[in-house]
C-alpha cells in the first residue's frame, strides 16, 4: 500500500501536470456542469482542509493562475506541515477519505470528453 504522503505527492504531480498540458480554454469546459477549474480547485482544497497541523487553507481560484498558485503553496505546505509518521486513527481517515475524493475528482476529469 502506497504511504498517504506519497499518495498526496503524485496527486499533486498529476495536477501540475495538468497546469503544464492543458490549453487554456480546457480550464473553462464544464465536467458534470461545473467548470473544470472548479473541480481541480476542489481537489486542493479537499487535500488541504485535512492536511494535519497546517492551518485552514485559502479558498482556491478555479483559473489556472489560481491553480498554480495553490500548487505553490501546497509546496510550502508539505514542507511546513511534513505529514507525521503516526497519525491519530481520525487523522488517518480523514486525510484517507480526502485523498479517495480528491483521486475520483482527477480521475472523473480524465475520463470527460474533450470536446
Amino acid at each position: 500500500m502506497v504511504p498517504l504522503s506519497d499518495r498526496v505527492g503524485y496527486l499533486l504531480g498529476d495536477v501540475s501536470t495538468l497546469v503544464r498540458r492543458w490549453p487554456a480554454d480546457r480550464w473553462t469546459r464544464t465536467v458534470d456542469g461545473l467548470p473544470t477549474g472548479v473541480w481541480i480547485a476542489s481537489v486542493l482544497e479537499v487535500l488541504a482542509q485535512r492536511w494535519p497541523g497546517s492551518p485552514s487553507p485559502a479558498a482556491v481560484a478555479p483559473t489556472l493562475e489560481g491553480i498554480t498558485r495553490a500548487l505553490e503553496a501546497w509546496a510550502a505546505r508539505r514542507a511546513a506541515f511534513p505529514l507525521p509518521q503516526r497519525l491519530s486513527k481520525v487523522q488517518a481517515k480523514d486525510l484517507t477519505e480526502a485523498v479517495k475524493t480528491a483521486e475520483q475528482r482527477l480521475l472523473a476529469l480524465d475520463r470527460a470528453p474533450r470536446r
